[in-house]
């Protein structure tokens, strides 16, 4: 896949966390490698909120995790302590039915509500290049 045939790869995504542009269209099953507290930016109107920051195995950008992502994220890990969290796998995707109320933009990234069965992929695997793919979590795994 290349900037000149795929319409996600001509927009310009810069930035710093994982948007639902960088998904390409497509869903994935990723793996967290760290959670970490931080302030996000919105870029237009400059208001700071605070995030969940997690970083995702063979992920460029980590994903900024809002309220409505923290309790999927919880319901399908029964934890919400970010050192418990590494190792667990989750499913993104893009959601065009998403409405930013301040800005009037459509799309977010959302969590699947169920526990991924399939093994996790780094970004390089939307952009078919070649990847290893990430082993799924055994239940009980420590992370």
């Amino acid at each position: 896949m290349t900037a000149d045939d795929d319409i996600f790869l001509m927009i310009d995504r810069n930035s710093p966390y994982l948007s639902w542009t960088d998904l390409l269209g497509q869903e994935a099953t990723v793996t967290i490698v760290s959670v970490s507290g931080g302030t996000v930016e919105d870029p237009k109107s400059r208001k700071k909120t605070r995030k969940a920051i997690v970083t995702l195995k063979g992920w460029e950008k980590p994903l900024a995790v809002n309220i409505t992502n923290a309790k999927v994220i919880f319901s399908i890990t029964g934890t919400s302590k970010a050192k418990a969290l590494v190792g667990h796998r989750i499913t993104i995707y893009p959601d065009m039915t998403i409405k930013n109320p301040r800005t009037g933009e459509m799309g977010a990234i959302r969590v699947r509500p169920t526990k991924p069965t399939g093994a996790g992929i780094p970004q390089s695997a939307l952009l078919g290049k070649k990847t290893e793919t990430v082993p799924p979590r055994e239940a009980g795994e420590e992370g």
